[in-house]
């Protein structure tokens, strides 16, 4: 082997080895794929700038494509035989193989590309929670502001530690339906915006205790305390009205119970408890005084009066010193149904009406069972055979005696009193109604004859009008009178038209002329163009009653020229007579609408309703007036509110009151139940934290928290409060801001190095005396004594 070919052997041997390392890296990255964090997708947070630089070793990144099969096979092979090359030189001690393998390894390197890594890290700023409690409870009495002074202190001492940003979370009531309600601090704590949990040091809790979401371990782990300051104290007094269960619906007439507790918070329970009187109303009448004593399960019975939404108000009286009153009252609303619409229909003869009637049954899906009964007059002449006729006694006093309180409305159709029905059951039938039954007249020509219902009892001591005796049979289209376009009956009938707007319903072709009984409690509805009277109500003592005084209805039901809202106007004239709290002439009614609430007030009169007083959940009151007219008859007012609970409304018009309640948020908030300051709550998740748990006021009412103390995370002491302090932990967290890749070995360095390296080797064959030429040419290293060497240096070697 020549001496070139050692040469090329040894620079070869440095590449086998680079070959071989880089092979092995490939199928190490292959294995273990792993990439650098970055912060790209943490939120932003209020930051210090502090940065910090560090370097290390990285790795390497080879620049050449080794990471193929072919690539590692041809490196690999090339290393392999430039390794045995080198050996060969070396053993046969080549000069140039020293130079050569160093070179060939200044290359290897600088394709294997060892880099070192600079990062610039950001030092994140501690976060310190503090979370003030805004619900309603810990609004009661001096807490609102007891709490602001608490955090103000508590932000002036945060505010002296160095590298901190302060997070304030303000909690407000949680009004959501079900049990998911109630004040929700931890839920706050896990949906802070652009939180990083490593970087909290603690968190600090401002609450009067009811905390109603509290967990069974900490959210940010055993390096951020949580510590509870406690407003008010432990002498506080409260009573709260719980409900335990109610009905949502029950059947009208019928008794319903409602279960409920009275408890007494903060009283010495040494003492005896002692019956309190509890008021139970529904805004109609004098209120129902209930004993019930504190602590014990009450049940109240109340009777549903009337269809559609019945409130019943439960109102604890206050104890002597208790925080507040807003939690003694209960607002239950029932739904109140018909099982089955009962009505007897007594025809008086077969008419177009009867399928009217029919069709306006079914169409009510209340309406259930209509009783018929067919009567004929005397005078008619029946031309059957007797012997294919079957006489069956009437059952009279099924019908009209013991049965009669069963019928939710009597209807009387064309009905004329030939004593068919005798003179007592009809009696019954106006005792019936002046005890609160519902009774629908609708007339034709007999209203009008000697026989007719007017001349009976009934029409003697209910009916409204008294017939004339004229018949008028003419067209006409029936119109609203005045108190027809305020009362609920007619005010929005179908095509009833406003104003001067005529009615777009078909016409009728026949009245029965009647007065209006002067000075009686009645209303005409409906009129002729004239000015007749068409349709009457009135109330007689606990009951209605109403009157048609024509037989042409049915020509709307049939559609004639247009017809007319025929099942619309008998079903609102029913529901009217059965006391139908939306049809009422005289209401007052709130509903919610957003955050407003609006009050509306249903009056026949044509003046402006008095003002209405609002007594809001904290008791304190305000007084609206309803100046807008919304409608004929109807006057509004819209009311924000700021605070969820109990609202009731009270107007007082002359010697009348009328009244209503609505509930704002969920049927039985947590919040209220339990107002007084307490550390039951938390008591037992604070111990497994070792958090700090206590009142802000002391013995003498005077603010009193603990200092805290900023402690770096490197005191691994479990010790996170003292009687007197509170640890905040100093958290290490950092951020990278910056990294860059830098070769270690330049390539400006790796030239230089490989050519240096082939240079010594060149010169080392000859024993430098090419080299010393050149120094001494450039009189470096010469001596003015010659001393021969250099004649020696020009002699062969022994070898």
């Amino acid at each position: 082997m020549s001496t070139n070919q050692r040469s090329i052997g040894m620079a070869l041997a440095p590449f086998a080895v680079a070959a071989t390392m880089m092979a092995s890296a490939s199928v190490a990255n292959a294995q273990d794929s792993s990439t650098v964090p970055t912060n790209d997708n943490v939120a932003p947070v209020e930051t210090v700038e502090r940065l910090k630089t560090e370097t290390s070793f990285s790795g390497f990144n080879p620049r050449f494509p080794f990471n193929s099969e072919m690539g590692m096979l041809v490196g690999g092979g090339a290393g392999g035989l430039a390794l045995l090359f080198g050996v060969y030189a070396y053993r046969r001690r080549v000069k140039w193989a020293l130079p050569a393998m160093l070179a060939g390894g200044v290359v290897a390197m600088t394709l294997l590309n060892p880099e070192l890594t600079k990062q610039d890290f950001q030092e994140l700023p501690t976060t310190i929670v503090v979370v003030t409690d805004e619900s309603t409870s810990n609004k009661l009495g001096s807490r609102a502001e007891l709490t602001e002074q608490i955090k103000q202190k508590v932000l002036a001492d945060i505010g002296s530690f160095d590298n901190v940003v302060i997070k304030v979370v303000q909690v407000e009531d949680s009004f959501d339906t079900g049990q998911n309600n109630g004040t929700k601090i931890f839920n706050a704590l896990k949906n802070i915006d652009g939180l990083n949990p490593d970087q909290v040091g603690g968190v600090i809790v401002l609450t009067d205790g009811q905390i109603h979401d509290v967990p069974s371990v900490s959210p940010f782990g055993a390096d951020a305390p949580i510590h509870t300051f406690l407003t008010g104290n432990d002498a506080e007094k409260d009573r709260s009205a719980v409900l335990l269960s109610a009905p949502h619906f029950g059947q009208v007439d019928q008794e319903q119970q409602i279960r409920f507790r009275i408890d007494d918070f903060g009283v010495d329970s040494t003492l005896p408890s002692q019956p309190i009187d509890v008021q139970i109303s529904n805004g109609n009448g004098e209120p129902e005084i209930i004993k019930a004593m504190p602590g014990e399960e009450v049940t109240a019975t109340v009777k549903l009066k009337s269809p559609g939404t019945n409130i019943y108000t439960i109102t604890a009286p206050e104890l002597e010193g208790e925080l507040t009153g807003q939690n003694n009252q209960l607002i239950v609303n029932i739904e109140g149904v018909r099982e089955d619409l009962s009505i007897l229909l007594i025809s008086g003869q077969i008419n177009n009406n009867v399928p009217m009637l029919r069709g306006f049954a079914k169409s009510d899906p209340n309406a259930a069972v209509i009783p018929f009964m067919a009567l004929r007059y005397q005078s008619d002449i029946d031309e059957t055979p007797r012997e294919e006729t079957q006489l069956v006694s009437l059952p009279l006093k099924e019908i009209f005696d013991d049965a009669l309180k069963k019928y939710d409305l009597i209807i009387f159709d064309s009905y004329e009193n030939y004593r068919a029905i005798p003179t007592r059951y009809l009696e019954g039938m106006v005792k019936y109604v002046e005890e609160g039954g519902a009774m629908l007249i609708l007339s034709g020509p007999e209203y009008a004859g000697r026989r007719s219902l007017h001349r009976s009892p009934i029409g003697k001591n209910l009916l409204p009008v008294k017939p004339n005796g004229e018949v008028r049979e003419d067209v006409f289209t029936p119109m609203l009178s005045d108190d027809g376009y305020r009362h609920p009956i007619t005010r929005n009938l179908s095509g009833a038209g406003e104003g001067d707007t005529k009615p777009s319903w078909g016409p009728w072709i026949r009245v029965v002329g009647s007065d209006v009984i002067a000075g009686d409690d009645s209303r005409t509805l409906l009129q002729t163009p004239e000015g007749q009277p068409l349709l009457v109500i009135a109330n007689r003592e606990e009951g209605r009653v109403a009157t048609l005084l024509s037989d042409s209805l049915h020509l709307w039901d049939r559609g004639f020229e247009g017809g007319g809202p025929s099942q619309e106007l008998l079903q609102k004239v029913s529901h009217w007579l059965m006391r139908a709290p939306e049809l009422e002439e005289e209401f007052l009614r709130v509903k919610q609408a957003g955050n407003q609430l609006v009050i509306e007030r249903q009056t026949m009169s044509d003046k402006e309703p008095p003002a209405v007083e609002i007594i809001a959940p904290d008791g304190s009151t305000q007084t609206v007036e309803l100046k807008t007219q919304s409608a004929p008859g109807v006057w509004q007012a819209e009311y924000t509110f700021d605070q969820k609970g109990a609202y009731r409304f009270v107007q007082t018009e002359g010697d009348k009151s009328y009244s209503t309640s609505i509930k704002v948020g969920v049927d039985q908030s947590l919040e209220l139940q339990e107002v007084v300051a307490s550390d039951a709550p938390m008591r037992e998740f604070s111990a497994g934290i070792n958090g700090y748990l206590g009142y802000a006021l002391n013995g003498a009412g005077e603010l009193s928290i603990p200092e805290l103390r900023f402690v770096s995370a490197t005191d691994e002491s479990p010790v996170m409060h003292g009687d007197d302090w509170v640890r905040l932990t100093q958290q290490d967290v950092k951020s990278l801001k910056g990294q860059q890749n830098n070769p270690l070995i330049p390539g400006w360095l790796s030239a230089l190095m490989v050519t240096g390296l082939l240079v010594w080797g060149a010169s080392r064959t000859d024993g430098h005396r090419k080299i010393k030429g050149l120094l001494g040419n450039l009189g470096i290293g010469r001596n003015n004594k010659n001393d021969g060497s250099d004649l020696k240096s020009n002699q062969p070697s022994p070898t």
